[in-house]
């Protein structure tokens, strides 16, 4: 009897493990951090409470493959930025399994365009982590909440997009974020800008829906390679 109890603690104690590596698979080994323009006191504190960030990805249980991830904080000429930079596989992201496909296929039969769920996902554990940052007993540091945030999909080709959101005091107090409508993006060496069409549905359905892709003219638009990028289909 003593030797199944046992085993049925090793068992145990072994799930407890394989479960918390798996609810931990962000960690300070795959996210890193750059601080630049910003003093000596406000800097460790962006470091010291790296690990709010790292929680609320594990929590929220986002998938490793977006690393290795970087947090570049940054402040120069009064703007400041918190940029995560993720690894971008798009075959990954929208594997069929996952749950972004899925939402992507749903909206998509409503017109061109992208999920951008893991985007927003992504800006919720930024805002967490810059809420505890900024936070000074009842108040916020100002300097701290008016600094953009922005998340950065770089592909194997060195290709990316940025998307930027800024945060603000809700109706019911909450800390919370709102997408910026335009977009800036990378693509084969060149730097393009395009924008959302239905900024309703960028808010309410996590679905980017892209602008026109060829002007009348025949030159390609910002959201032609936009669409690139992201692999949208007809």
């Amino acid at each position: 009897m003593k030797n199944k109890f046992g085993a049925c603690i090793i068992t145990m104690i072994l799930m407890f493990c394989i479960t918390s590596q798996v609810r931990s698979q962000f960690n300070t080994n795959n996210v890193t951090m750059t601080v630049t323009g910003i003093n000596e006191e406000y800097e460790n504190k962006f470091k010291d409470k790296l690990d709010v960030f790292i929680f609320e990805l594990n929590d929220i249980n986002i998938k490793p493959t977006i690393t290795p991830l970087t947090i570049e904080v940054s402040y120069k000429d009064g703007e400041g930025y918190i940029n995560v930079i993720i690894n971008y596989i798009h075959e990954d992201v929208f594997n069929p399994q996952t749950k972004y496909y899925s939402q992507n296929l749903q909206w998509s039969s409503w017109g061109k365009g992208i999920s951008i769920w893991l985007i927003e996902e992504i800006f919720d554990a930024i805002s967490y982590y810059k809420f505890e940052v900024a936070k000074k007993e009842w108040s916020l540091d100002k300097t701290i909440h008016d600094m953009t945030i922005s998340v950065k999909l770089v592909n194997k080709n060195k290709d990316w997009v940025m998307f930027y959101a800024h945060n603000f005091l809700n109706n019911y107090g909450l800390y919370d974020w709102d997408f910026y409508k335009n977009v800036i993006l990378y693509y084969n060496e060149k730097y393009y800008e395009t924008k959302v069409i239905d900024y309703n549905s960028l808010e309410d359905r996590s679905f980017f829906f892209i602008d026109k892709e060829i002007e009348l003219s025949g030159e390609k638009t910002g959201a032609y390679y936009f669409s690139k990028f992201f692999n949208i289909k007809e």
